[in-house]
C-alpha cells in the first residue's frame, strides 16, 4: 500500500521536474535498517525523518534536499497517518 503526496513546490531530480512523491508503507526491516543508521539519535530528527523518506519514496540519497520545508511537512504528515487506526490513506492523496 501507499500514499501519494503532491508536492506544493515541485522539486527536480535528475532532470526531471517532480510534482509528487510516492510513499510505501514502511517494514520491520525498514525499521531496523534505520535504527542502524541512526543508533545515537531519537526517531523524529530532520535528518532521520529524510533518510526514513527516501527508503521509502524510492529515491537516491539527496534527492530530497530541495524540498521545501511544507513538503517536508506534508510527508511526514503522510508517514505519521500509516500508523492511523484507519487505513484509508493507502491511495488517498495528502
Amino acid at each position: 500500500m501507499t500514499t501519494t503526496v503532491r508536492l506544493l513546490y515541485p522539486v527536480t531530480i535528475n532532470g526531471h521536474e517532480i510534482t509528487e512523491l510516492t510513499m510505501r508503507r514502511p517494514r520491520v526491516k525498514d525499521s531496523l535498517i534505520h535504527e542502524k543508521q541512526f543508533p545515537d539519535k531519537k526517531s523524529g530528527t530532520l535528518e532521520s525523518d529524510m533518510a526514513m523518506f527516501v527508503r521509502l519514496c524510492g529515491v537516491a540519497p539527496g534527492d530530497l534536499d530541495g524540498l521545501d520545508m511544507a513538503d517536508v511537512a506534508q510527508l511526514q504528515r503522510a508517514f505519521g497517518g500509516f500508523f492511523s487506526s484507519t487505513d484509508d490513506l493507502s491511495e488517498e492523496p495528502v
